[in-house]
């Protein structure tokens, strides 16, 4: 993926500019990441309430949880791409890029919320 035009051009960026650029990609990343997750598993949580066709409510979970685990993947690298790619704002930005704290903090997230998925996939599947 090419870089932004306004990017390249670091002599027109503040700080103010940059920080928000970063601040609002990141935040909007982390929204969708996990207002999605979220999401997922409260719709499985009404259809378990609900299940009168127990078969197809595993089906429906395991079809879910493997297609969250997919999704979820993706998020997770591209929201470290994400802060791969702010490093060539590595000037106004220094205090405020990715670093290994937060990329291990990413890493662990998406760990967690795969494991998660992973494990309803496991039951949805041993319940078939």
């Amino acid at each position: 993926m090419t870089t932004p035009a306004f990017v390249n051009d670091q002599s027109k960026l503040d700080l103010k500019d940059v920080y928000s650029l970063y601040e609002n990609g990141k935040g909007r990343r982390y929204g969708l990441l996990f207002s999605v997750n979220g999401g997922a598993f409260a719709i499985l949580s009404l259809l378990a309430k609900d299940a009168s066709d127990v078969v197809s409510l595993e089906c429906a979970a395991l079809a879910v949880a493997v297609a969250m685990l997919l999704f979820t993947g993706m998020m997770i690298f591209d929201i470290h791409d994400f802060g791969r790619r702010m490093t060539c704002l590595s000037g106004p930005l220094e205090l405020y890029k990715v670093g290994g704290v937060g990329r291990r903090i990413l890493w662990l997230l998406g760990g967690l919320l795969g494991a998660a998925w992973i494990g309803v996939a496991l039951v949805a599947a041993a319940a078939l």
